[in-house]
């Protein structure tokens, strides 16, 4: 979404890594954006004398900048705690940075000052606090989610959820936060362990929106269930894969150790292919439901001719 590295800066006599600048810039960039957004509605406002939809607008436009550039931001921080083992010229193994592997982590005392002191805190403030602000400021205003003010403000956000489900597209920014960590911070700890942790997230997020049911459309709870099942399936029959051992390596242990057939790597293959295909072609004809259903509600005679091929009985 925010792409800086074409821009090339200079740190002292040296070459500062462009990752470090980007990390800078994007540090900021929440309260560039927040500044910029106050200033701009204030002369706008001011010249059209408009002054008191001042908070209105500056609300409705923060929000709004921050839910597009969180992803960005969030990944972008997390990605300081991405390291990966690769062997050098001499065979050793050294730890480097995945986004630049020019940068060795931990040991570069650049990446250890930009990791812990703009890194770890950007992800405490901006990755977990825009979230819980949005939320903040929803939260006060959720007895008025019908006045056109709120609606400016949050309807983006809330537009399609039943209305004590308001937040939930707040929930979904955190699993996909929570998706995130588990992909990389616990890298080092095995891909074991990973998706297990992942399966035990996704089974909690699972009940959640069974017991909600947060949309409006049913079609679009039944949709949200299928992609996690199949999320959950696809890790499920991928670890099979991924703790198989070959029988022939010499380090295979037969009480500790298990491996897979041809027939069941086959058979495992399938499943995974045939949930996600599935899920593909339920998707697809779910979407189709609620396409009519908004063409029924907004737009009856479009619904009429493509739908029903013109019959008016």
């Amino acid at each position: 979404m925010i792409n800086v590295d074409p821009y090339k800066f200079k740190y002292g006599p040296k070459d500062m890594p462009i990752i470090y600048i980007k990390l800078c810039i994007l540090a900021v960039l929440p309260i560039l954006l927040i500044i910029v957004s106050y200033v701009a509605w204030s002369v706008i406002l001011r010249i059209q004398k408009r002054r008191e939809e001042h908070y209105t607008k500056f609300i409705a436009t923060m929000v709004l900048l921050l839910f597009i550039t969180h992803p960005s931001l969030t990944q972008s921080m997390i990605d300081m705690f991405n390291c990966k083992n690769y062997s050098d010229s001499t065979g050793e193994s050294v730890n480097r940075l995945v986004i630049d592997l020019q940068v060795e982590c931990w040991k570069d005392p650049l990446h250890k000052l930009f990791t812990f002191y703009v890194a770890l805190p950007c992800l405490i403030v901006w990755g977990l606090g825009i979230p819980a602000t949005i939320f903040v400021l929803m939260r006060k205003e959720s007895g008025k989610l019908e006045t056109l003010a709120a609606k400016q403000k949050f309807g983006f956000l809330f537009n399609g959820y039943k209305r004590n489900n308001y937040f939930w597209e707040i929930v979904i920014m955190y699993r996909k936060i929570l998706c995130i960590f588990i992909a990389i911070l616990l890298k080092g700890k095995g891909i074991i362990l990973q998706a297990m942790v992942m399966l035990i997230v996704l089974l909690f997020f699972l009940q959640a929106n069974s017991g909600r049911r947060p949309f409006l459309n049913r079609a679009l709870n039944d949709i949200e269930n299928l992609s996690l099942i199949t999320q959950l399936i696809t890790i499920f029959c991928g670890i099979f894969f991924i703790s198989a051992r070959d029988p022939l390596s010499s380090n295979f242990d037969k009480n500790k150790d298990f491996s897979l057939d041809p027939v069941s790597q086959y058979l495992f293959f399938i499943v995974i292919a045939g949930c996600n295909l599935m899920f593909v072609v339920l998707w697809l004809l779910k979407l189709q439901d609620v396409i009519k259903d908004n063409l029924m509600s907004n737009f009856p005679k479009i619904y009429i001719t493509l739908c029903l091929w013109g019959r008016m009985d």
